[in-house]
């Protein structure tokens, strides 16, 4: 949650504005800024994971955005202060991960693998449309929280025999892209993975290309008037920072019909 600042042609320091860059309903990828070493949370659990935060479905040249920004409330009902159940049915591969809050942070709950169970002093919480989790006010110094998840854990393989059909929600909702993404992003997307058979083995030789090839950089140059982020990185730039790579990946896969979103965390 570090705060960055937008840079559309005019230089940092006589910005004023701080923005907490992917914690909100969009992310604009023209704000620029680099991390520093404050400690936000202590987080215990015995297994590893990504920590999410929120999910993005539409990508508009510039930003991404959540199309659906409805939130769904959900009560204790009746089952005990400050516990919310997520899932009727749970595996028995269950792990319980606990944050310890150090600094104030925008109002989400972290949580790795798939969670069935929240433990938050409050009378409700918050799921939005990608099942993000959210709370009334922001985190503050001092708050505890617990999560219990069920684990998410796909092997190469399994992901491999994946036929390439997908249920037609999904396809409504993680292929659109905007007219901005330009002709030689979508050629480069099948120059890319030409040959490769499996959508699982397409995803991977994106993914290492961005990553292989593109220097990392917080301050990139900023994005030109009327332009692609997706197309000046890959074309213009050539460095940039994680947005801009997931960006990248995301429009990418999707011009090769691949359902694709883009996740912060």
């Amino acid at each position: 949650a570090v705060p960055l600042v937008q840079i559309e042609g005019i230089p940092p320091s006589e910005q004023e504005s701080e923005y907490f860059f992917g914690f909100g309903s969009s992310v604009d990828l023209s704000y620029r800024g680099g991390l520093s070493d404050t400690l936000m949370m202590y987080v215990s659990s015995p297994a590893w994971s990504y920590w999410r935060g929120y999910a993005y479905d539409t990508y508009n040249g510039q930003a991404w955005y959540q199309s659906d920004t409805e939130i769904e409330e959900i009560s204790t009902d009746g089952g005990g202060f400050g516990f919310f159940e997520l899932k009727e049915d749970w595996s028995n591969d269950i792990f319980v991960q606990t944050f310890y809050i150090q600094q104030p942070m925008p109002n989400i709950l972290w949580a790795g693998g798939d969670p069935a169970l929240v433990i938050f002093p409050s009378e409700a919480i918050g799921v939005d449309a990608s099942g993000g989790l959210r709370i009334g006010d922001a985190l503050q110094s001092g708050m505890i929280y617990s999560i219990l998840s069920e684990r998410i854990d796909f092997e190469a393989e399994e992901l491999q025999s994946d036929s390439g059909e997908y249920p037609e929600d999904i396809l409504e909702s993680y292929l659109q892209l905007p007219e901005t993404v330009t002709q030689r992003t979508r050629d480069f997307a099948h120059e890319l993975t030409d040959g490769l058979a499996t959508n699982y083995d397409k995803v991977v030789a994106i993914r290492d290309y961005l990553f292989e090839t593109y220097p990392y950089d917080y301050f990139p140059p900023p994005q030109a008037p009327d332009s692609d982020a997706v197309d000046q990185f890959l074309f213009v730039d050539q460095t940039g920072f994680c947005e801009l790579y997931v960006s990248s990946m995301v429009v990418m896969l999707r011009e090769l019909g691949i359902p694709a979103r883009f996740v912060v965390g």
